[in-house]
């Protein structure tokens, strides 16, 4: 493997400098996560109550249902043991696992569980966290890949009857989703593994089966003999563990949103950009209407109140609905990861480069819950170069690095490269004979007359220009004659960057695992290295 630009990582700012530079950030965050010893901060989640027994068993009846496979379910019920600890990521349930982030994600997680339990002797498990609760179906409701011309096509799941913001876990696939996998398996190129990953799919996402359970069988089939364990946090069960989070909410209403808008001020007094800017009069909780719809929770004149429904509740009342149904509440961005580490006895968290950010607004919110925050593991980043794509860049004489400057820049940079004898002999030798002509003039002048020692200069200035002027019709003329170097630089830059964006923002695991199989995850697995700090390129 290689390593490539920072460009291909999409980090910047608090992020980058968390990475690269952490005694700028670490004011932000509980834990360096440099340091080779994280025996401190292990210490803090062990000290910490977490409901570990409940919630192994929860993991383990969840894992069943989705097919886990027995590694993930024996790693479920390891976590009621008091020396187990979870290295957690997580993301939302995007159809077919969503953008190649999600793939990185969990090996991330896996991998570094691996590694710190050789190093501490003792137990680490890889969860991954579904967000299952949230109702963002914009976000979740399309997948993208290449058709068979190579074109980047976006497939949009339109279910008959409209989400309405309801969240994922409560909206099924019904026939029209069954219409969507008949359109992707139309459209994509044919290949070795086609029908066995189309075959998963469809068993993953039956009619009547949630958005969220699809996700999660499928990750357990691609997972599951590396011990992850999948966690649906919508779980009436989880919901009520996740009680004493949610109360302290309420009996507080709108400290966790000022402890994160202080975050706000210091970040952006630090020259940092935050992540997450909150409303003042938005608790962290949103709650679910009698209709299922999630509604953002806000506070105003000593009563909670709900978006767009008109429900009002004192605390009192509040908290009773809170006893008698916890399923209706769940955490919004603020609180989610406190709910998370309140339940999981969380080591570390494998993020993604606006999580990191994230994170350094949470720090305070943390505390004021009493829970202990992780040390925060920023994923792997990598981009995939199939075999006509690795072949197309080694003969156009480039590298994935080359084009993170776009492709035009790249074209001309080649095409200068091609010319470069022509131009040099074709301007640089006049060039330095008129430089002598001009110098040598100006000598004989100001013999004649000091005062016309500088006369030349803008005669030998207006010649340069013209110079200047044709190399650049040089270079033109070559562009043109260079249009099949420019086709093949279009097509692998598709490759790379669909889209204009980074390969693992957009494109979709599937036509990897069509292509080169279900080894195609362990291909990645031996390959990655979670401890580098570049992006990595796999030539597959």
């Amino acid at each position: 493997m290689a390593t490539v630009d920072e460009k291909f990582l999409g980090r910047s700012g608090i992020a980058d400098d968390y990475v690269r530079n952490f005694d700028a950030v670490r004011e932000f965050y509980a834990h360096d996560y440099h340091a080779e010893d994280w025996s401190a901060a292990i210490d803090t989640v062990k000290a910490f109550e977490h409901p570990r027994t409940h919630v192994a068993r929860i993991l383990a009846e969840q894992n069943g249902k989705f097919g886990s496979g027995e590694k993930s379910l024996a790693n479920a019920e390891k976590l009621a043991n008091g020396d187990c600890y979870a290295i957690v990521t997580g993301q939302q349930v995007g159809i077919l696992t969503g953008p190649l982030y999600t793939v990185y994600k969990a090996i991330t997680a896996i991998r570094l569980a691996e590694t710190l339990s050789r190093r501490h002797g003792t137990g680490f498990v890889p969860v991954f966290w579904m967000a299952s609760n949230d109702h963002d179906f914009n976000e979740v409701s399309h997948v993208n890949l290449f058709d068979g011309e190579n074109n980047l096509h976006s497939f949009t799941y339109d279910p008959a009857s409209p989400p309405d913001g309801r969240p994922m876990n409560r909206i099924q696939m019904d026939e029209t989703f069954g219409n969507l996998i008949r359109e992707i398996k139309n459209s994509i190129p044919a290949a070795d593994f086609n029908s066995a990953v189309f075959e998963l799919v469809e068993e993953s996402y039956s009619t009547g089966a949630g958005i969220s359970d699809g996700f999660a069988r499928m990750m357990a089939r691609l997972f599951g003999k590396y011990g992850l364990v999948l966690l649906d946090p919508s779980a009436p069960e989880l919901l009520r563990l996740a009680a004493p989070v949610v109360e302290k909410e309420i009996r507080n209403p709108l400290k966790s949103t000022e402890h994160a808008n202080n975050a706000v001020e210091r970040l952006t007094l630090a020259g940092y950009k935050p992540q997450v800017e909150k409303s003042a009069a938005r608790t962290a909780l949103f709650l679910e209407d009698e209709d299922g719809i999630r509604r953002p929770l806000g506070y105003r004149d000593g009563r909670f109140v709900t978006a767009g429904a008109n429900l009002s509740f004192s605390e009192n009342e509040l908290l009773e609905l809170l006893n008698d149904k916890p399923g209706r509440f769940s955490p919004n961005v603020l609180l989610r990861s406190v709910v998370q580490d309140h339940l999981l006895p969380t080591a570390a968290y494998v993020a993604g480069p606006s999580e990191i950010a994230y994170f350094a607004q949470m720090k305070t919110v943390y505390e004021m819950f009493g829970v202990p925050q992780p040390i925060i593991f920023p994923r792997i980043s990598m981009t995939l170069l199939a075999g006509q794509t690795a072949e197309l860049l080694e003969d156009i004489g480039a590298d994935a690095i080359d084009l993170a400057a776009g492709p035009q820049e790249l074209f001309s940079r080649l095409v200068l490269e091609k010319l470069s004898d022509d131009v040099e002999r074709l301007t640089a030798e006049p060039g330095r004979q008129i430089d002598d002509i001009m110098e040598n003039l100006s000598e004989t002048l100001a013999a004649f007359d000091a005062g016309l020692r500088d006369a030349t200069e803008p005669v030998r200035r207006k010649i340069a220009h013209q110079i200047e002027t044709l190399r650049r019709k040089i270079l033109k003329v070559g562009r043109r004659k260079n249009q099949d170097l420019k086709h093949r630089i279009d097509k692998v830059y598709k490759r790379v960057f669909p889209g204009g964006a980074p390969q693992e923002r957009v494109l979709n695991v599937t036509s990897f695992l069509a292509e080169y199989g279900f080894e195609f995850i362990d291909r990645l697995y031996e390959a990655s290295d979670i401890f580098s700090d570049q992006h990595q390129v796999l030539n597959l």
